[in-house]
């Protein structure tokens, strides 16, 4: 996943289900919602942690664009996996 991956996720958990959110958790929500795609997990539940919320990520909504800084602020860089 990327950082990028992660951004969109949280923006998409903002306007669609009005929960304001970082990027980390953003990132928690992307790579949850990859898991339950894959057939083993169908029928199942699986929870995931919000670890933390949008406010210092403010900036990074000024620009209404999917693209995040090669390093956001707080959160370690990711590799494509």
């Amino acid at each position: 996943m990327t950082d990028a991956d992660a951004l969109h996720t949280a923006r998409e958990l903002a306007r669609g289900q009005g929960v304001f959110v970082g990027v980390s958790s953003g990132a928690a929500v992307h790579a949850c919602a990859r898991l339950v795609a894959k057939p083993e997990y169908a029928g199942r539940t699986v929870v995931t942690v919000l670890p933390d919320t949008g406010e210092r990520y403010l900036s990074l909504w000024q620009d209404d664009t999917d693209t995040a800084p090669a390093h956001t602020p707080n959160t370690p860089s990711r590799k494509e996996h």
